[in-house]
């Protein structure tokens, strides 16, 4: 992975997965700011999108 990611995000990532945020407000915003659409969460676009993966 270093190969292809900065160090420092890699460093970064076990303490972003030890406290992920619990909030998405922002993010949901500037998805619909962006597509014109509400943002939905991942668990939504997974199912929605299910035979994707099959």
């Amino acid at each position: 992975m270093s190969g292809h990611v900065p160090a420092p995000l890699i460093d970064s990532v076990p303490d972003y997965w030890a406290a992920p945020p619990t909030e998405h407000h922002e993010a949901a915003r500037s998805t619909e700011q962006l597509t014109g659409r509400p943002g939905r969460p991942f668990r939504r676009w997974a199912a929605d999108h299910l035979d994707l993966f099959r």
